[in-house]
């Protein structure tokens, strides 16, 4: 189950350090966008903003909706996993006041979120909204941490 994120400062310091897994887009039948970021996070964080949201898991879907601007530049190949950096949200940005030059999204609150990663690579996503949903592990990585 998705948990609409309210607070999103809970983004800018629990994810650091987190490393990144799989980004993915989707697009409804009406033509709307989203995207995930799955990140398992640092276990030295302090979970517990999100225990009290029912998530319990250390790896977390971040899922983007609806979005309205997605700008990435991912360095394919690098040492090790990419990790979180930084993780900063702001509602006014050059990019936000450029979608409303241009008579976009002039009646919804938007949400400009600026996420670096500690190979170089890079991802901008301008959405109305953030939500959680925990990743359980599959019954074959169960398995396999059980051994």
């Amino acid at each position: 189950m998705c948990v609409l994120l309210k607070n999103l400062e809970i983004l800018e310091w629990l994810w650091h350090d987190a490393d990144l897994h799989l980004l993915t887009t989707a697009w409804s039948d009406s033509g709307e966008t989203s995207v995930s970021l799955r990140c398992e996070l640092n276990p030295e964080e302090l979970r517990k903003p999100l225990f009290q949201l029912g998530i319990e898991t250390s790896i977390v879907d971040v899922q983007f909706r609806p979005v309205w601007h997605l700008k990435t530049d991912l360095i394919g190949d690098i040492a090790d996993r990419e990790v979180v950096l930084d993780w900063h949200v702001s509602d006014r940005t050059p990019a936000i006041e450029l979608l409303r030059r241009n008579g976009a999204a002039r009646d919804v609150e938007l949400l400009h979120h600026q996420i670096k990663g500690s190979g170089g690579s890079t991802i901008d996503i301008i959405c109305e909204m953030i939500c959680l949903e925990e990743v359980k592990p599959q019954k074959s990585e169960i398995m396999i941490l059980s051994r």
